[in-house]
């Protein structure tokens, strides 16, 4: 049995919008599961494409958003982490009121790349898998 539209899981806390982007693809929503960091989201009408299930390009963003996160939580003290690359293969469509879930593994955090792997399910981490992505962040000085 899927989420209900509206109740976010257990452990969810909404995350503050990385700005004007954020605020409209949002609410988005971040957990732990172990050692990885979850990013989750309620698919509403506003994420649809022509056929109505997950857009391609917002399911980009969420694992571009989790995996962010995920780099920023591993790179050295005081280091951000900026997007080299992400690979994604679409496996399954989401349809509207799904839960979808981007759950992100640190595979290697150096002083220069981090490495990681994500997956998106539906219904949680035991749920239908709907993408796989991989990312390589290279590690910066802040301004």
């Amino acid at each position: 049995m899927g989420v209900l539209m509206n109740t976010i899981p257990q452990g969810f806390a909404e995350m503050a919008p990385y700005g004007a982007f954020h605020e409209l693809i949002g609410p988005l929503y971040r957990s732990k599961r172990g050692q990885n960091t979850v990013v989750g989201m309620h698919f509403e009408k506003k994420h649809c494409n022509a056929i109505d299930t997950l857009h391609g390009g917002m399911l980009m963003s969420l694992i571009d958003t989790a995996l962010t996160l995920a780099a920023f939580e591993a790179a050295p003290e005081g280091q951000y982490a900026v997007t080299q690359g992400l690979s994604a293969d679409f496996l399954s469509p989401a349809r509207i009121g799904d839960w979808v879930e981007a759950e992100v593994e640190v595979l290697r955090a150096g002083r220069v790349a981090i490495s990681l792997d994500c997956r998106v399910r539906k219904d949680g981490g035991e749920g239908k898998l709907l993408m796989r992505a991989s990312g390589l962040f290279h590690v910066v000085a802040p301004r």
